[in-house]
Order: C-alpha cells, then structure tokens, then sequence
C-alpha cells in the first residue's frame, strides 16, 4: 500500500503543477477527481486540450477489451464522459501515446 500511495502523491504533483500552468485558478477539484480515476481498472495516461480533456486507459475487467477513452475535465471536478479513442491491445497504448505526442500537455509519469 506504501508505493500506491506514494504514486498518488506523484500524480497529484504532476497533475497539480501542469493544469495550474495550463488553467489558472483553483485546480483542486479537477485534481482530486483525475486521482480518484487513477487507481487498479483505470489509469489516467494523458491530459490534452490545454487540460481541458483526460485521456483514461480502461484495463480489461469483466470481459471487456482495454479501452482508452476520453473525459472532459470539468473546473467542479466532473469528468463526463466523451468518446473511445481505440479498444484493444496494451501495447496499442504505448503506439498510440508515441504517435500523438505532440497533442498532449502532459503524459503520466509510468507512460513517459
């Protein structure tokens, strides 16, 4: 439990200085909620758009395929849901975050 924690620590950080410099004002609600994301099914890989948008790898659980989406990044703390990018493979993660590089703001330290 001692390394997930530090983890956490790590990504809310990360997550903390990058939408501070990307949105200005009070981030601590889109923080909490991107960490509260992050965890054994779900892992936030990316934020893009100017930390307007989350990039969420879903990992296979109940019979679904891996999944990476994308959620809004609401300044309340809300991550609606807004499209799947893909569905498939892990390995497609790694070659989708190295062909689209330059889209995103920030990448989770685990994916750099």
């Amino acid at each position: 439990m001692h390394e997930y924690a530090r983890k956490q620590r790590v990504l809310r950080y990360e997550l903390a200085q990058r939408l501070l410099e990307l949105r200005v004002g009070d981030v601590e609600a889109m923080v909490r909620a991107l960490c509260k994301r992050d965890g054994v099914f779900w892992t936030v890989v990316a934020i893009r758009d100017r930390g307007r948008e989350a990039v969420i790898y879903a990992r296979r659980f109940d019979g679904h395929e891996n999944r990476l989406g994308v959620n809004e990044i609401d300044r309340d703390g809300e991550l609606p849901f807004r499209e799947w990018l893909w569905k498939g493979d892990e390995d497609r993660l790694e070659d989708w975050l190295e062909k689209h590089r330059d889209e995103l703001d920030w990448v989770h330290h685990e994916w750099r």
